[in-house]
């Protein structure tokens, strides 16, 4: 049982509380705690002096900086040697190398991006000064936008025109690949392609141009990116900047000479969307031998004809469901030999019992509103008394808007009026094909599941996308010297692949948490420097971690640098 001891030591009265326990037949007792010092004062009043109280009173925190999420990334850029494989492709210069900048920005982009005029500030408030060793004043907005300037420069002519631009953060992907795939056992037996773009505020940029908007801003110019991940862990391998016009299928020829033939990765099976396909893209993947997986557009006669083909009641058999949806929805699918794009493929069709449900009730309602919205506009016509019959024409296009191949428009000019009659046989065969799609495999040997299995799994890509958006904020894009945009667009695939590497070694070790949470977790962690000025001792501490932050740190192997004082 514990309680509080008095101890008088000369004018003092020390406190302290104590336990008794049992040893060898006798009762002793140890000290707990120490509780401080009574103090009697003239007026006989008693005052408990705290343990500490006059050096707490004196020491000053100098310093609060942020700590965790900068040296786990810190860590894991060294880890990969990325300052190193950076200066590598860079111009030699004098100052600080590009591979440490370029490297601090990527880890800023991971973690809260800001724009090179912040960067000197946002860097200040971190333990980066200290674990690199190079002060704030260094990465300033003109040494930062010289590192970038080493790695992908413009050239010009005598006039100041751009002639053309020297980039090398293929160059810097092609050995940061070859360095993680070693460190971290990536295979590279399956990857996935897509395109994505990102729009801008202005339009000086010469690769800014108006294309297909993925982002639905209309008017507004924008540039396309494209990036190759590992289907294992889906580590980015490359990313590519072109402009805001370039289509999905031109893309292809220019990925398949990156990945074969920079990267050297030809023993693979690449897995892209419905978009990229094309005969003279499928002639290409021959004449490479590139094993593919990919989807096939709808809208194509011959692919709709092979959808029509597969009957329902073949497809939803208990031994063809593939995949459980939510709200007790699935995906059932089936498989067989075909010849398209003048080649014997691996077919799959498959049917989306939820997508299904959703097109029959969207283009339903669309049919009804239209026959409503025709009826009555007919019936006003009989009581009217119109002379033109463009108006007219207008009117009923618009009435059914995004029905109209299922309607047969007839117009009289004698007397303004029309009439319609409806398409059964279209409206038959869009109700068989709701819900139902076709993959394609040049790989004869895949079953049904490996192909549905490998192309829905291409979600990684689109999370990479939304994760440069959302996380390193790549969109709307505000640099416009071409050179800038690319390496704006380069830092965030830096950053990227910085928090794929620190997710995959936390789910390696077990815990399965994103690399979002747990850097926002260990951005929590500070680091402080106490001095005593009366002793003008200091020393470093680390705020209390709580138990997840440990787990996390304990994890990456780094608690030896967290809990460090000096």
């Amino acid at each position: 049982m514990a309680f509080i001891a008095k101890e008088k030591r000369g004018d003092r009265v020390y406190l302290y509380k104590v336990e008794s326990y049992r040893e060898d037949g006798k009762v002793k007792r140890k000290k707990i705690a120490y509780l401080g010092v009574e103090k009697t004062h003239k007026d006989g009043t008693v005052e408990l002096i705290p343990p500490y109280k006059n050096i707490l009173d004196r020491i000053i925190l100098a310093e609060n900086v942020h700590l965790g999420n900068v040296l786990v990334l810190n860590k894991i850029a060294e880890e990969i040697d990325l300052a190193n494989i950076i200066d590598k492709h860079s111009i030699k210069g004098g100052g600080l190398p590009s591979g440490k900048q370029l490297s601090m920005l990527a880890i800023n982009y991971a973690i809260d991006p800001v724009s090179l005029n912040q960067f000197s500030s946002w860097y200040e408030d971190t333990a980066l000064p200290k674990i690199t060793g190079i002060p704030p004043e260094k990465l300033n907005k003109d040494n930062l936008g010289s590192a970038m300037d080493g790695i992908c420069r413009d050239i010009r002519n005598d006039e100041g025109e751009v002639t053309r631009v020297v980039d090398n953060t293929l160059n810097i992907s092609k050995d940061l690949v070859e360095k993680w795939s070693e460190l971290y056992n990536i295979d590279l037996d399956a990857l996935y392609y897509d395109l994505t773009s990102t729009y801008f505020e202005g339009a000086k940029c010469i690769l800014a141009k108006l294309g297909y908007s993925r982002d639905k801003k209309k008017g507004k110019v924008q540039i396309n990116i494209a990036l190759v991940v590992t289907r294992n862990w889906g580590f980015p391998i490359c990313s590519i900047v072109y402009p805001g016009n370039k289509s999905d299928q031109k893309t292809v020829k220019d990925i398949l000479n990156i990945i074969r033939e920079q990267f050297g990765i030809k023993d693979c099976t690449m897995v892209w969307d419905r978009g990229m396909v094309s005969k003279a893209n499928m002639r290409r993947a021959i004449r490479c031998h590139q094993e593919i997986i990919c989807g096939l557009k709808g809208s194509e006669k011959a692919i709709k004809n092979v959808m029509l083909d597969v009957k329902l009641n073949d497809l939803l058999k208990d031994e063809n469901n593939m995949r459980d949806l939510d709200d007790g929805e699935s995906i059932y699918a089936v498989s067989f030999i075909k010849k398209l794009y003048d080649r014997r493929r691996n077919i799959v069709v498959y049917l989306n019992t939820q997508a299904q449900k959703q097109a029959f009730k969207k283009r339903e309602f669309k049919l009804r509103s239209a026959r409503i919205k025709l009826g009555k506009y007919k019936k006003k016509l009989e009581r009217g008394n119109y002379k033109e019959i463009g108006p007219v024409i207008n009117h009923v296009k618009a009435c059914v808007k995004g029905v109209s191949k299922f309607f047969k428009i007839t117009y009289s000019k004698d007397k303004i009026a029309f009439d319609w009659t409806e398409h059964e046989d279209k409206i038959e065969d869009a109700r068989k094909l709701d819900g139902k799609y076709c993959l394609m495999s040049t790989n004869l040997k895949l079953g049904c599941r490996e192909i549905i299995d490998a192309y829905f799994e291409k979600d990684d890509v689109e999370k990479a996308f939304r994760y440069m958006k959302q996380i390193t904020k790549l969109h709307p894009t505000r640099c416009w010297l071409e050179n800038h945009v690319r390496m704006h667009v380069f830092i965030c695939y830096l950053a990227y692949l910085l928090s794929k590497i620190l997710e995959y070694k936390l789910r390696s070790s077990g815990l399965n948490m994103t690399a979002e949470n747990a850097l926002r977790e260990v951005g929590k962690i500070k680091q402080g420097v106490l001095i005593d000025p009366t002793t003008e001792s200091s020393v470093v501490k680390v705020a209390r971690c709580s138990d997840v932050q440990k787990d996390i740190i304990s994890r990456l192997g780094l608690s030896g640098y967290i809990n460090s004082e000096s």
